[in-house]
């Protein structure tokens, strides 16, 4: 047997018959009855409303220069810099970041080099100077140094080179004597060296010291000379003499220092 329904089902059938009447009337506006089905349509209708404003609100103030003015802002605010390290001296911002601060140390670094160029510490170039005496005359050999060379053009020297890396300048010596005359290591002895380098400045480089390691070698026999590219002409003179010729400078100072 069916039962008669409950309070609950009675007042739903209730509710139900009022919100039909009103919807025949043709009045779309909802009926203001008390715990009524159209009075929670309009909360909840408002509440949707406020929300998507709310969100589009929030839409249109954060694009991306909104947030990095908001974030530099907070950042400032507690007391930090802008790449959220705290401040040292505790004020906001204090320290430099970024390009600014890359343009600062890179200014410093050009600042050094400067005083370097122009400074106390002059540039220094190890090389050596070979003198080749002809043991049956006495005479010394000169070199011209030659217009494809980088330093000192035209001038009269010895046999010369940079010395490369951490090689001894005994061997930078005798190589440099085979390559510039074709002179060969069975072709001459070593009489005698400097026993500390010399140092020379030369005025047509400024703020440059030449360190030369000289030798004197012997030949014993005149040999047959064969130049390369980094001279352009030889002559065996009287120790005398060489001041007679436009040489690099000091190299009379630096023979005497061998002989």
């Amino acid at each position: 047997m069916r039962r008669k329904g409950s309070g609950a089902e009675a007042g739903y059938a209730q509710h139900s018959a009022g919100s039909n009447s009103s919807a025949g009337s043709g009045n779309n506006t909802t009926s203001p009855k008390k715990g009524g089905i159209g009075t929670s349509s309009s909360i909840i209708n408002s509440s949707t409303s406020s929300i998507i404003n709310s969100s589009t609100k929030n839409r249109n103030t954060q694009t991306p220069q909104g947030r990095v003015r908001s974030y530099r802002n907070g950042i400032k605010s507690a007391g930090g810099n802008n790449d959220g390290s705290a401040s040292n001296d505790g004020s906001a911002g204090s320290r430099k970041t970024g390009p600014g601060r890359r343009r600062s140390r890179k200014g410093s670094r050009k600042k050094g080099r400067g005083a370097a160029r122009h400074g106390r510490a002059p540039r220094s170039t190890a090389i050596v100077t070979s003198f080749v005496r002809d043991a049956g005359t006495g005479r010394i050999l000169i070199l011209r140094r030659s217009s494809k060379v980088r330093t000192m053009q035209g001038m009269w020297s010895g046999v010369s080179g940079v010395i490369e890396g951490d090689e001894k300048p005994a061997s930078r010596a005798r190589i440099e004597i085979f390559e510039e005359t074709g002179i060969t290591r069975r072709m001459i002895r070593l009489v005698r060296q400097s026993d500390s380098a010399i140092r020379i400045s030369s005025p047509q480089y400024r703020n440059h010291e030449w360190r030369i390691h000289a030798f004197l070698f012997e030949v014993l026999e005149t040999p047959e000379i064969t130049l390369n590219w980094e001279n352009s002409d030889y002559r065996w003179v009287e120790i005398d003499q060489i001041r007679q010729y436009n040489t690099v400078p000091d190299l009379g100072k630096v023979l005497f220092r061998v002989l």
